[in-house]
């Protein structure tokens, strides 16, 4: 189902605050996600190692040293745990290292809870993705537009490659429009998001007659702290500002846009 996600998004502005997003697949394993390899350790951020401090049942709460081998001092570090194998889910996510300055190692008191038949885990169990919390732009370590907690979770929810692509695009264009700081960077920033939304709900249609929730789970998932709502909400300001008409794209010129897209990221 098509969107115009301007008025998606405004309507999100006046009713989300600290909205959590239905979907987990980005938080535990599901049955119906590839297990991703263990990427290679980061030369500058990476865990180090990790420690079961407690056990209950299936359950075991853990802790982990971060490295932090840049010279930048963090000071609102977080980060995000995945299952590497099967079998593993975890409970509760997101781990708070808060100020950890560069050339150093810590291990904050904060940890993740996982749900194991079998609680004999290491380090390579799990992979891992970093997020500077106070800054609208995070960590993006490859430098390709997309903060590096989000493309795991493309990675997560893309069930095809064409659904990676207008995921990924949808991220970018997301942040260029959390970025704007006029309206002539808004407008265009709002309808090439809008495009990427059509695509991948174009996309899921292909595979399921039910409606997803996928858009808004990233909608959530990119502006998921109080500096980013803050500057969504400053550039959808800019343009509810402007006398802007839009209208709903026809449907040849979203299927122009998708293909071309998927052209460009071969």
């Amino acid at each position: 189902m098509l969107r115009i996600l301007g008025f998606y998004f405004l309507f999100l502005m006046a009713g989300c605050s600290q909205h959590e997003p239905t979907l987990v697949k980005g938080l535990q394993s599901d049955e119906d996600v590839a297990i991703l390899p263990q990427p290679p350790s980061s030369t500058e951020l990476e865990i180090t190692a990790i420690d079961i401090i407690a056990k209950n049942g299936n359950k075991a709460e853990i802790s982990l040293s971060v490295r932090n081998g840049t010279s930048q001092n963090f000071t609102k570090l977080v980060v995000m745990v995945f299952p590497a194998v099967e079998n593993v889910t975890i409970v509760n996510n997101g781990v708070d290292v808060g100020a950890i300055n560069g050339l150093t190692t810590s291990t904050p008191q904060n940890t993740f809870v996982v749900s194991s038949s079998d609680l004999n885990l290491d380090l390579d169990d799990f992979y891992f993705s970093f997020d500077e919390q106070n800054t609208v732009e995070g960590i993006d370590n490859n430098q390709d537009g997309i903060r590096d907690d989000i493309e795991v979770l493309i990675d997560r929810n893309a069930t095809n490659s064409n659904l990676r692509v207008f995921l990924r695009g949808f991220a970018k264009e997301a942040h260029q429009l959390y970025s704007s700081t006029n309206v002539s960077q808004a407008v265009p920033a709002l309808s090439r998001v809008e495009d990427y939304a059509a695509c991948v709900d174009y996309e899921l249609l292909k595979e399921s007659d039910d409606e997803s929730d996928l858009i808004d789970y990233f909608i959530f998932a990119i502006a998921n702290t109080n500096e980013r709502m803050i500057a969504r909400n400053n550039a959808l300001s800019l343009i509810n500002s402007a006398i802007i008409t839009q209208t709903m794209p026809l449907p040849s010129e979203v299927t122009e846009f998708c293909t071309n897209a998927l052209n460009t990221n071969q």
